[in-house]
């Protein structure tokens, strides 16, 4: 009966110590971090420097004085899209809500990294026929890449800081 009753205390005694752990706040382990999580905070915060206007292309003046703006009008979801669409729906904006401005600036994001991956392949091409003396063909794939790559990535810049004076906008009358 004696042994019973030790084994019967000890096991109240563990399991309030179970309890104890359970209900504990500060015996409860903190979640870590993941290496991929941190890696992947890492990337979004590099990325955001890369991506984010700098202080010379809020303006957009800089891009404008490069062509841009008239680059813009035939581009895909340029103006003289835009204005053979509106023949269609008179109604039609691209950006026609704050959503659509957030996610327009992702995609923009998303045009600018492709044509920035393409544009280094083509730039490889080019320092590899210049290395060769093929200047004829360097001059090429330079002019090749300044019109598919070098002023499509100067486009989305463009659009992104115009979008981010948007999304601005909403963010200081929210503040009202």
């Amino acid at each position: 009966m004696a042994h019973e009753l030790d084994a019967l205390t000890t096991e109240i005694e563990n399991t309030s110590d179970l309890e104890r752990q359970l209900t504990s706040v500060d015996k409860v382990p903190e979640k870590k971090e993941s290496f991929w999580h941190k890696a992947g905070d890492i990337a979004l915060y590099v990325s955001d420097l890369y991506f984010k206007p700098k202080s010379f292309e809020q303006s957009g003046k800089v891009y404008e004085a490069l062509g841009v703006k008239r680059f813009k009008k035939f581009m895909f979801n340029g103006d003289y899209m835009a204005a053979l669409v509106r023949k269609a729906d008179p109604d039609y904006k691209l950006i026609n809500s704050w959503g659509s401005a957030g996610l327009w600036e992702q995609v923009t994001r998303l045009f600018e990294s492709i044509h920035v991956g393409f544009g280094g392949v083509i730039l490889f091409d080019t320092i590899d026929c210049l290395a060769d003396g093929d200047y004829k063909r360097a001059a090429v794939g330079a002019a090749i890449n300044t019109v598919v790559n070098i002023y499509p990535i100067m486009l989305q810049r463009y659009n992104r800081a115009r979008i981010y004076k948007v999304l601005g906008r909403k963010q200081r009358m929210s503040a009202y």
